[in-house]
């Protein structure tokens, strides 16, 4: 098919170098250097992320523990025992936040496919019934509603569509949600959703026995993390997630598990647009073009240098690069929605990061106050010394309403105390912060 004729100027480049070549082309390095670069940009990145993201990650899991109700600090929660008082839930927040969920579940959009010019109709129909197929048959809108649930609890909710040939030998594509806890992102993006990033990654904990299945060429003793350490100083700390048997007390990881990187990047890759003498379009990269630079200048055919973006895609354990290549698309398959910014800070947040506060109010009021009535429910009695001929058998009694027997002129020695009275207004305190 015949391009349109584009302006001669536009494809002229008299700069062009015969013998440039494409800087980012890896595959004229060897791989064992190639690798040990890859390893090292993304320890790189992946360390300085998780030190800016350290607070998020914190306040994600109290998220999740707000929503499941476990509301208090280990510290208060052990006060309250020793002191035999009520440790309060009056959890509020799952029913707020599924309220919203449920209006994402009530108003979900399809996916259509609306044809721009005459004739393309019958293939739009036919490209939305494909669409609306495949979402289906991968339940792809209850992984999506998961994601955005994950987003009202901790700023950032995540999905991965990928080709999976377990199931179906020739590819099933899935939509599945990801725990946001797992992921790492560039933390100079700040477009929703995360469009600005130039890479996303996930850690992903496998058993060894699963890991072998799915790479059963890895090298066990290439992820016990030894050569990590070398130029390194011993045990370092910040290592810890890459070793096979990590033994952070942060993490907590199962000394048979795997820690797999998923790590995604795009780079920008120069490519030449050439125009031939029936104005056909063909693109080439730096190597093919600089092979037939020649021939296409002797012909008189138009060229231009362009830049575009190449999305990679790296598995990576311990040291060892597990599999590396181009992403299924020419795009991340890991895909963000984000909540709120905190722009100061520089991370998403969520709705139940602003309920927390008011969450807390309400259960330590509730338990303050449980604590204050059954401490002095009956308000109980002032007496003097010598008031009561048997003072232990006095305690009983009054607490038991039964007789209790005073000395002479002891019950001029004796008054009750009032229960003690809350502020008015202590109501609409509570109703406020609910």
């Amino acid at each position: 098919m015949e391009s349109p004729a584009i302006n001669e100027a536009i494809f002229e480049d008299p700069d062009a170098d015969e013998k440039e070549l494409d800087p980012y082309d890896y595959e004229d390095k060897s791989p064992t250097d190639e690798d040990e670069r890859i390893l090292k940009e993304i320890r790189e990145n992946i360390k300085k992320a998780k030190d800016h993201l350290n607070d998020w990650y914190n306040e994600a899991r109290s998220c999740f523990d707000y929503f499941a109700g476990n509301q208090w600090d280990e510290e208060d929660l052990q006060k309250l025992r020793d002191e035999r008082r009520p440790a309060i839930v009056f959890n509020r927040i799952p029913r707020v936040v599924n309220a919203i969920a449920g209006l994402e579940i009530e108003n979900r959009q399809e996916v259509v496919y609306t044809p721009r010019q005459s004739g393309t109709a019958i293939a739009s129909e036919i490209l939305t019934g494909a669409a609306v197929w495949v979402r289906d048959n991968c339940d792809a809108e209850d992984e999506e509603s998961q994601a955005f649930k994950d987003t009202l609890l901790t700023g950032l909710g995540w999905t991965e569509t990928r080709l999976d040939y377990e199931i179906d030998p020739d590819g099933e594509i899935l939509i599945e949600r990801v725990d946001p806890l797992e992921m790492v992102w560039d933390i100079t993006a700040k477009k929703r959703n995360l469009d600005d990033a130039a890479w996303v990654a996930r850690e992903k904990v496998y058993s060894k026995k699963e890991f072998h299945a799915i790479w059963p060429d890895a090298e066990v003793d290439m992820l016990n993390g030894a050569q990590h350490n070398k130029g390194l100083q011993p045990h370092d700390a910040t290592l810890a997630p890459w070793y096979i048997n990590d033994q952070s007390s942060k993490d907590q990881r199962e000394k048979d598990k795997v820690i797999v990187t998923q790590y995604q990047k795009w780079i920008r890759v120069p490519f030449y647009r050439v125009q031939d003498d029936k104005n056909e379009i063909t693109e080439m990269d730096a190597k093919e073009f600089n092979k037939m630079k020649e021939i296409i200048e002797l012909r008189g055919f138009k060229y231009i240098k362009q830049i575009r973006r190449v999305f990679k895609q790296y598995f990576v354990a311990g040291e060892q690069v597990l599999e590396k290549g181009d992403c299924p698309i020419n795009g991340f398959t890991l895909r963000a929605m984000t909540g709120m910014l905190d722009r100061n800070r520089n991370y998403w947040f969520g709705m139940v990061s602003i309920m927390k506060d008011p969450q807390m109010w309400a259960n330590k009021w509730l338990s303050q106050t449980l604590h204050i009535f059954n401490s002095n429910a009956k308000g109980g009695y002032l007496a003097e010394t010598g008031a009561f001929k048997d003072p232990r058998q006095a305690e009983r009694s009054l607490a038991q309403s039964n007789i209790t027997y005073l000395n002479e002129g002891g019950l001029a020695m004796v008054q009750r105390k009032e229960a003690p009275q809350f502020p008015q207004g202590i109501d609409g305190l509570l109703q406020y912060a609910i």
